[in-house]
Protein backbone atom coordinates (compact mmCIF):
# COMPACT_ATOMS: atom_id res chain seq x y z
CA UNK A 1 0.00 0.00 0.00
CA UNK A 2 1.39 3.79 0.45
CA UNK A 3 1.56 6.07 3.66
CA UNK A 4 0.39 8.91 1.55
CA UNK A 5 -3.29 7.39 0.21
CA UNK A 6 -4.23 7.62 4.00
CA UNK A 7 -6.09 10.20 2.63
CA UNK A 8 -6.79 9.08 -1.04
CA UNK A 9 -10.11 7.13 -1.43
CA UNK A 10 -10.34 3.92 -3.41
CA UNK A 11 -11.91 3.24 -6.51
CA UNK A 12 -11.41 -0.27 -7.00
CA UNK A 13 -10.24 -3.45 -4.96
CA UNK A 14 -6.45 -3.82 -5.33
CA UNK A 15 -6.27 -1.15 -7.99
CA UNK A 16 -5.35 0.94 -5.04
CA UNK A 17 -3.42 -1.29 -2.71
CA UNK A 18 -0.25 -1.89 -5.44
CA UNK A 19 0.80 1.34 -7.67
CA UNK A 20 2.08 1.02 -11.16
CA UNK A 21 5.19 3.00 -10.31
CA UNK A 22 8.27 2.43 -12.24
CA UNK A 23 10.98 3.93 -9.63
CA UNK A 24 14.34 5.52 -11.44
CA UNK A 25 17.21 4.27 -9.85
CA UNK A 26 19.51 6.75 -7.77
CA UNK A 27 23.00 7.15 -8.41
CA UNK A 28 24.45 4.83 -5.18
CA UNK A 29 27.91 6.64 -5.26
CA UNK A 30 26.02 8.71 -2.42
CA UNK A 31 26.94 6.77 0.96
CA UNK A 32 23.90 7.97 3.32
CA UNK A 33 21.22 6.67 0.75
CA UNK A 34 23.13 3.53 0.51
CA UNK A 35 23.72 3.14 4.09
CA UNK A 36 19.93 3.81 4.85
CA UNK A 37 18.64 1.63 1.97
CA UNK A 38 20.61 -1.51 3.32
CA UNK A 39 19.82 -0.33 6.63
CA UNK A 40 16.02 -0.57 5.70
CA UNK A 41 16.46 -3.26 3.65
CA UNK A 42 18.00 -5.27 6.87
CA UNK A 43 14.83 -4.15 9.05
CA UNK A 44 12.59 -5.44 6.40
CA UNK A 45 13.83 -9.11 6.43
CA UNK A 46 13.56 -8.97 10.17
CA UNK A 47 10.36 -7.79 9.88
CA UNK A 48 9.32 -10.43 7.20
CA UNK A 49 10.25 -13.16 9.45
CA UNK A 50 8.41 -11.58 12.51
CA UNK A 51 5.16 -11.69 10.42
CA UNK A 52 5.72 -15.04 8.89
CA UNK A 53 6.07 -13.21 5.37
CA UNK A 54 7.02 -16.07 3.02
CA UNK A 55 7.16 -13.48 0.01
CA UNK A 56 10.43 -11.56 -1.05
CA UNK A 57 10.35 -7.84 -0.54
CA UNK A 58 12.77 -6.07 -2.35
CA UNK A 59 13.34 -2.27 -1.90
CA UNK A 60 13.59 0.26 -4.34
CA UNK A 61 15.17 3.72 -3.28
CA UNK A 62 13.56 6.53 -5.76
CA UNK A 63 13.87 10.41 -6.25
CA UNK A 64 10.14 10.83 -6.21
CA UNK A 65 7.39 8.47 -5.91
CA UNK A 66 3.86 9.48 -5.77
CA UNK A 67 2.85 8.10 -2.68
CA UNK A 68 6.36 8.57 -0.52
CA UNK A 69 5.89 4.89 -0.16
CA UNK A 70 4.48 2.45 -2.02
CA UNK A 71 4.57 -1.44 -2.22
CA UNK A 72 3.55 -3.70 -5.97
CA UNK A 73 4.06 -6.89 -7.33
CA UNK A 74 6.94 -7.55 -9.65
CA UNK A 75 6.75 -9.34 -12.76
CA UNK A 76 6.65 -11.97 -14.31
CA UNK A 77 6.82 -12.93 -10.58
CA UNK A 78 3.78 -13.12 -8.47
CA UNK A 79 5.04 -13.80 -5.22
CA UNK A 80 7.46 -11.10 -4.77
CA UNK A 81 6.84 -7.69 -4.33
CA UNK A 82 8.59 -4.24 -4.61
CA UNK A 83 9.05 -1.47 -2.21
CA UNK A 84 9.97 2.02 -3.44
CA UNK A 85 10.98 4.87 -0.78
CA UNK A 86 11.13 8.09 -1.75
CA UNK A 87 14.83 9.45 -0.92
CA UNK A 88 13.63 12.61 0.91
CA UNK A 89 11.40 10.72 2.97
CA UNK A 90 13.52 7.87 4.35
CA UNK A 91 16.28 10.38 5.27
CA UNK A 92 14.16 12.12 7.80
CA UNK A 93 13.48 9.30 9.23
CA UNK A 94 14.53 7.34 12.71
CA UNK A 95 15.00 3.96 13.02
CA UNK A 96 11.73 3.93 15.05
CA UNK A 97 10.08 5.55 12.31
CA UNK A 98 11.31 3.66 9.53
CA UNK A 99 10.40 0.24 11.11
CA UNK A 100 6.51 1.79 11.41
CA UNK A 101 6.44 2.99 7.63
CA UNK A 102 8.29 -0.78 6.43
CA UNK A 103 5.61 -2.87 9.24
CA UNK A 104 3.12 -0.57 7.48
CA UNK A 105 3.43 -1.07 3.92
CA UNK A 106 4.61 -5.17 4.86
CA UNK A 107 0.78 -5.44 6.85
CA UNK A 108 -0.68 -4.50 2.66
CA UNK A 109 1.54 -7.37 1.51
CA UNK A 110 0.49 -9.76 4.08
CA UNK A 111 -3.86 -9.05 4.41
CA UNK A 112 -3.31 -9.39 0.21
CA UNK A 113 -2.00 -12.91 0.58
CA UNK A 114 -3.90 -14.18 3.12
CA UNK A 115 -7.53 -11.67 2.56
CA UNK A 116 -7.47 -9.28 -0.28
CA UNK A 117 -11.06 -8.20 -0.41
CA UNK A 118 -10.32 -6.87 3.73
CA UNK A 119 -7.37 -4.18 2.14
CA UNK A 120 -7.46 -1.42 3.92
CA UNK A 121 -4.91 1.43 5.55
CA UNK A 122 -6.24 0.52 8.43
CA UNK A 123 -6.00 -3.26 8.68
CA UNK A 124 -2.52 -2.28 7.18
CA UNK A 125 -1.90 -1.31 10.25
CA UNK A 126 -3.66 -3.36 12.88
CA UNK A 127 -0.96 -5.77 10.69
CA UNK A 128 1.99 -3.83 11.23
CA UNK A 129 1.48 -3.18 15.08
CA UNK A 130 2.13 -6.81 15.88
CA UNK A 131 5.64 -6.15 15.55
CA UNK A 132 6.04 -2.25 15.92
CA UNK A 133 4.91 -0.02 18.60
CA UNK A 134 2.33 2.84 18.49
CA UNK A 135 4.08 5.06 19.59
CA UNK A 136 6.32 4.87 16.47
CA UNK A 137 3.30 4.91 13.68
CA UNK A 138 2.31 7.76 15.67
CA UNK A 139 5.64 9.74 15.52
CA UNK A 140 5.34 8.57 11.57
CA UNK A 141 2.58 10.00 10.78
CA UNK A 142 3.41 13.42 12.52
CA UNK A 143 6.90 13.29 10.25
CA UNK A 144 4.67 12.57 7.08
CA UNK A 145 2.14 15.42 7.27
CA UNK A 146 5.30 17.86 8.38
CA UNK A 147 6.64 16.50 4.62
CA UNK A 148 3.90 16.65 2.90
CA UNK A 149 2.44 19.81 4.47
CA UNK A 150 -0.71 18.13 5.03
CA UNK A 151 -3.34 18.29 7.33
CA UNK A 152 -3.29 15.24 10.06
CA UNK A 153 -5.93 12.18 10.43
CA UNK A 154 -7.08 11.35 13.41
CA UNK A 155 -4.88 8.61 15.55
CA UNK A 156 -7.78 6.07 15.85
CA UNK A 157 -8.79 6.57 12.27
CA UNK A 158 -5.58 4.98 11.24
CA UNK A 159 -4.70 2.95 13.75
CA UNK A 160 -7.54 2.02 15.57
CA UNK A 161 -8.37 2.24 19.29
CA UNK A 162 -5.46 2.99 21.90
CA UNK A 163 -5.47 0.18 24.04
CA UNK A 164 -3.15 1.78 26.28
CA UNK A 165 -4.92 4.65 26.88
CA UNK A 166 -6.57 5.38 30.01
CA UNK A 167 -11.05 4.61 29.42
CA UNK A 168 -12.74 7.76 29.86
CA UNK A 169 -15.94 6.78 32.23
CA UNK A 170 -19.26 7.26 30.44
CA UNK A 171 -20.92 8.87 33.49
CA UNK A 172 -23.36 12.21 34.01
CA UNK A 173 -23.07 12.42 37.15
CA UNK A 174 -21.11 11.35 40.10
CA UNK A 175 -23.71 8.95 41.53
CA UNK A 176 -23.89 6.90 37.49
CA UNK A 177 -20.07 6.57 38.24
CA UNK A 178 -20.50 5.07 41.67
CA UNK A 179 -23.35 2.87 39.68
CA UNK A 180 -20.88 1.72 36.78
CA UNK A 181 -18.35 0.88 39.39
CA UNK A 182 -20.36 -1.04 41.43
CA UNK A 183 -21.68 -2.71 38.48
CA UNK A 184 -18.14 -3.95 37.33
CA UNK A 185 -17.22 -5.00 40.61
CA UNK A 186 -19.91 -7.22 41.08
CA UNK A 187 -19.29 -8.88 37.44
CA UNK A 188 -15.88 -8.96 37.88
CA UNK A 189 -13.97 -12.13 37.14
CA UNK A 190 -17.15 -13.97 36.70
CA UNK A 191 -17.25 -16.69 33.73
CA UNK A 192 -19.12 -15.53 30.82
CA UNK A 193 -22.00 -17.80 29.24
CA UNK A 194 -22.14 -16.89 25.52
CA UNK A 195 -25.20 -17.07 23.53
CA UNK A 196 -23.99 -20.46 22.09
CA UNK A 197 -24.25 -21.97 25.19
CA UNK A 198 -20.39 -22.48 25.84
CA UNK A 199 -18.50 -21.12 28.67
CA UNK A 200 -16.23 -18.14 28.45
CA UNK A 201 -13.27 -16.15 30.52
CA UNK A 202 -14.21 -13.18 32.24
CA UNK A 203 -13.72 -9.91 30.21
CA UNK A 204 -12.02 -6.83 31.53
CA UNK A 205 -14.65 -3.78 31.90
CA UNK A 206 -12.17 -2.01 29.43
CA UNK A 207 -13.00 -4.36 26.89
CA UNK A 208 -16.62 -4.54 27.02
CA UNK A 209 -16.54 -0.82 27.26
CA UNK A 210 -14.34 -0.60 23.80
CA UNK A 211 -16.61 -3.26 22.41
CA UNK A 212 -20.19 -1.04 23.32
CA UNK A 213 -18.64 1.94 21.50
CA UNK A 214 -18.11 0.03 18.24
CA UNK A 215 -21.82 -1.64 18.28
CA UNK A 216 -23.34 2.07 19.52
CA UNK A 217 -21.31 3.66 16.35
CA UNK A 218 -22.86 0.83 14.29
CA UNK A 219 -26.35 1.50 15.64
CA UNK A 220 -26.29 -2.07 16.93
CA UNK A 221 -26.20 -0.60 20.66
CA UNK A 222 -28.21 2.03 22.61
CA UNK A 223 -27.19 1.19 26.15
CA UNK A 224 -24.96 2.49 28.79
CA UNK A 225 -20.99 2.01 28.36
CA UNK A 226 -20.73 0.68 31.45
CA UNK A 227 -18.18 -1.91 30.64
CA UNK A 228 -20.88 -5.06 31.86
CA UNK A 229 -21.75 -8.16 29.24
CA UNK A 230 -24.89 -8.17 29.97
CA UNK A 231 -27.81 -9.47 27.81
CA UNK A 232 -28.50 -6.25 25.69
CA UNK A 233 -24.34 -6.28 24.98
CA UNK A 234 -24.33 -9.68 24.08
CA UNK A 235 -27.48 -9.66 21.66
CA UNK A 236 -25.89 -6.75 20.12
CA UNK A 237 -22.18 -8.15 19.25
CA UNK A 238 -24.12 -11.66 18.13
CA UNK A 239 -25.89 -8.88 15.57
CA UNK A 240 -22.35 -7.43 14.74
CA UNK A 241 -21.42 -11.19 14.57
CA UNK A 242 -24.34 -12.08 12.04
CA UNK A 243 -24.26 -10.08 9.87
CA UNK A 244 -20.24 -10.08 9.39
CA UNK A 245 -18.13 -13.07 7.70
CA UNK A 246 -16.72 -15.68 9.35
CA UNK A 247 -17.20 -14.61 12.89
CA UNK A 248 -18.06 -17.07 15.67
CA UNK A 249 -21.84 -16.44 16.63
CA UNK A 250 -21.33 -16.93 20.71
CA UNK A 251 -22.40 -12.95 21.87
CA UNK A 252 -19.14 -13.11 23.65
CA UNK A 253 -16.27 -10.20 21.98
CA UNK A 254 -13.80 -12.51 20.71
CA UNK A 255 -10.41 -11.06 19.79
CA UNK A 256 -11.39 -11.81 16.19
CA UNK A 257 -14.85 -9.87 16.66
CA UNK A 258 -12.66 -6.63 18.16
CA UNK A 259 -10.93 -6.68 15.19
CA UNK A 260 -13.64 -6.94 12.70
CA UNK A 261 -15.40 -4.37 14.67
CA UNK A 262 -12.45 -1.79 15.12
CA UNK A 263 -11.20 -2.22 11.88
CA UNK A 264 -14.11 -0.36 9.90
CA UNK A 265 -14.08 -1.80 6.89
CA UNK A 266 -16.70 -2.70 4.55
CA UNK A 267 -17.75 -5.79 6.46
CA UNK A 268 -19.34 -3.27 9.17
CA UNK A 269 -22.82 -4.39 9.17
CA UNK A 270 -25.77 -2.04 8.81
CA UNK A 271 -28.18 -0.77 11.28
CA UNK A 272 -29.63 -3.08 13.68
CA UNK A 273 -33.56 -3.75 13.10
CA UNK A 274 -33.87 -5.44 16.39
Amino acid sequence: MTLKSLCVKSVAVLSFAFILFQPTPLDESVPIATLRARRAQEILGNLRSELSIDQQVQIALVPSDPFVFSVKRTTPRKDSFQLSMELGFLLKLTDDELHAALAHELGHVWIFTHFPFLQTERLANDIGQRVVNRSSFDKLYSKLWEYEGTGAVPSEELLGPDHNAPVIQVAESAEELAQMVALQSEHAGRPVKGLDGAIYDPYKPVTIQRTQRGLRERGLYSGPLHGVLDSPTMHAIYDFQKASYHLQLCGVPTPRTRMMLEQGSHTDPGPSTR
